[in-house]
């Protein structure tokens, strides 16, 4: 299915919840998750009502990671989607850092049932993994609008591996074609509605009702590893890059990294300070 048939087929199914919502296809953009930024940027400016979203790109030329790095993408191969949704998360004790985990959970859910033989699973802070390789990556970007009202202009980004892994990301990164046959229509199609929902669910309820879901797909829970600083992202450095390290016990309410040390005393780790690099199976 093509993205354009997809999305029209989407923004029908989605009115009658979703009034307002909007999806942009775009043959080829810098980045959706600036594209977005930018619109939310200009209705602030004007006072333009803000309304949930969408923007997928055919093919994306400068794709944002975290911490400032990029995200490839292959024309066809991947999808390259962002999500822009109005929300007040003022009053929300774990705000938006732990909403790339709540939305990591949506994802990772809606690829599980879709395909079942895929063993997804989720890498704090923001990636869906499977078997240890990348297939998916998540980025938050928002824009705080001046009180009274607190209404943030909240855009996800997502991009997933679809097809056609170069051989030489092989062993770091992983497909969705490996496991079962889409395209990146297909995944769209299981992934958005899932978003949409949990941007709302989260502006209500916060992370802690995502935190036992979280659990069951939790690819770090018990494993041995470390904690770097986002600094150390290329390159292992030595001395003070390195945060922690010990055994991975989950996250808290909050989304925070729960990581035991040697001494058996356990510290939370919030999202955005570092990333995680397992050093044992």
């Amino acid at each position: 299915m093509q993205l354009h048939t997809a999305a029209e087929q989407l923004w029908l199914e989605m009115q009658a919840e979703h009034p307002g919502f909007s999806i942009d296809v775009l043959p080829s953009v810098a980045s959706t998750n600036t594209y977005l930024m930018q619109l939310g940027k200009a209705a602030l400016r004007t006072g333009t009502p803000l309304t949930p979203t969408a923007a997928v790109a055919w093919h994306q030329q400068a794709g944002k990671g975290n911490h400032g790095r990029s995200w490839a993408s292959i024309e066809g191969a991947s999808l390259t989607l962002s999500l822009a949704y109005p929300l007040h998360l003022d009053w929300t004790q774990s705000g938006t850092s732990a909403l790339s985990l709540a939305m990591g959970v949506e994802v990772c859910e809606a690829l599980r049932h879709a395909c079942p033989a895929l063993p997804a699973q989720l890498k704090w802070p923001n990636d869906v993994w499977v078997s240890q390789r990348k297939l998916a990556g998540l980025l938050i970007e928002v824009i705080h609008r001046s009180p009274p009202d607190q209404l943030a202009w909240v855009v996800v980004g997502l991009g997933v591996n679809v097809t056609a892994t170069p051989p030489e990301l092989i062993n770091e990164c992983c497909d969705i074609s490996m496991f079962a046959t889409a395209t990146p229509a297909d995944v769209m199609r299981w992934v958005l509605p899932r978003m949409m929902h949990g941007l709302g669910h989260f502006e209500r309820e916060g992370f802690a009702k995502y935190q036992d879901r979280y659990a069951q797909l939790d690819a770090l829970a018990g494993r041995d590893m470390q904690l770097w600083a986002p600094s150390a992202q290329k390159v292992l450095p030595q001395g003070s890059d390195l945060l922690a390290q010990g055994q991975a016990c989950g996250v808290n309410r909050e989304g925070a990294l729960l990581i035991r040390d040697t001494s058996g005393s356990i510290k939370a780790w919030p999202l955005g300070e570092a990333s995680v690099r397992p050093i044992s199976a």
